[in-house]
């Protein structure tokens, strides 16, 4: 129940920080949210790791879908970064 918890919660983070990162219109202040969107997103993966290996969920599909979010992040690092 702990792995379903912070699964929930870093996912949670993520989409919020992703949000709150588009809303902004400063760089920095996009580039910052964006950080943490990745490092919420790493941790996500970690979890949905533990969770697959205690056979709790079937978790494939979330693997797949967060590896999308993920590049789509590094790109748009990288974009903010060579703009400025």
């Amino acid at each position: 129940m702990r792995h379903a918890r912070r699964v929930d919660d870093l996912s949670t983070s993520l989409t919020i920080n992703i949000a709150e990162g588009n809303g902004r219109f400063s760089k920095l202040d996009h580039s910052k949210f964006v950080r943490t969107a990745e490092d919420a997103g790493t941790k996500l993966a970690a979890y949905l790791d533990l969770v697959e290996a205690a056979s709790l969920m079937e978790v494939d599909a979330a693997k797949s879908y967060l590896r999308e979010v993920m590049a789509m992040l590094g790109g748009l690092r990288g974009y903010l970064h060579t703009e400025t």
